[in-house]
């Protein structure tokens, strides 16, 4: 990959259901960036990180994810295997919202108007790391 890439974190609630707006959102994101474009995602087994991957397959856009981790390794992981298939832990979370957002140039969110620790320690990093945090509901 060149360094004119253009990374973006695609997340969201783990309840969030309207895979039309993701869709629509991704679609975009293609049109403006082709080639250029890179998702990474959370891998999230449910709901709108669900929803990014399976749309991102489908429109051939380069998917890689960085999931918590006590989740299995996956072909898609941007780290190695050896960091994967631990016992839970509830920091596992905070760790990859940290090496996400270190690992793109911004990143969007999908809420559905759930409490989210998510999107909380989320917005802490990216005011950290000074990249832009934008919210989709």
């Amino acid at each position: 990959m060149t360094s004119d890439n253009i990374k973006v974190a695609i997340l969201g609630s783990d309840t969030y259901e309207n895979i039309k707006k993701i869709k629509n959102h991704i679609y975009l994101w293609k049109e403006d960036f082709g080639e250029k474009l890179v998702v990474i995602s959370g891998g999230g087994k449910y709901g709108a990180e669900k929803y990014v991957k399976e749309i991102c397959l489908e429109f051939d856009i380069n998917y890689q994810e960085i999931p918590p981790f006590h989740y299995k390794w996956n072909q898609y992981c941007l780290l190695g295997e050896h960091k994967y298939n631990k016992n839970y832990n509830i920091k596992h979370y905070f760790v990859q919202n940290k090496l996400i957002v270190d690992s793109v140039d911004l990143v969007v969110f999908f809420e559905s108007g759930d409490k989210n620790t998510k999107l909380k320690d989320l917005k802490r990093y990216t005011e950290k790391q000074k990249k832009s945090l934008f919210i989709k509901s």
